[in-house]
């Protein structure tokens, strides 16, 4: 992958949040991540919706798993 750019990091922001890139491009990111406040922010960002998403579809299932019984 290289040194990544800003615009990287925003096309590949859901896939490295989902640990979903080679470890080699992961790596890259992380790098980057480490130097570029606005794109360590924004993935910050993608991680904390993809958790609350997360809890939100749990908890909805959690609920509808308790009228079931």
């Amino acid at each position: 992958m290289g040194r990544p750019a800003c615009h990287d990091v925003e096309r590949l922001r859901d896939a490295y949040a989902d640990n979903e890139l080679l470890a080699e491009n992961a790596l890259c990111i992380a790098e980057h991540l480490l130097l570029c406040e606005p794109c360590r922010g924004l993935v910050d960002e993608t991680i904390r919706l993809k958790m609350l998403v997360r809890r939100a579809v749990l908890g909805a299932s959690d609920h509808t798993m308790g009228e079931q019984r």
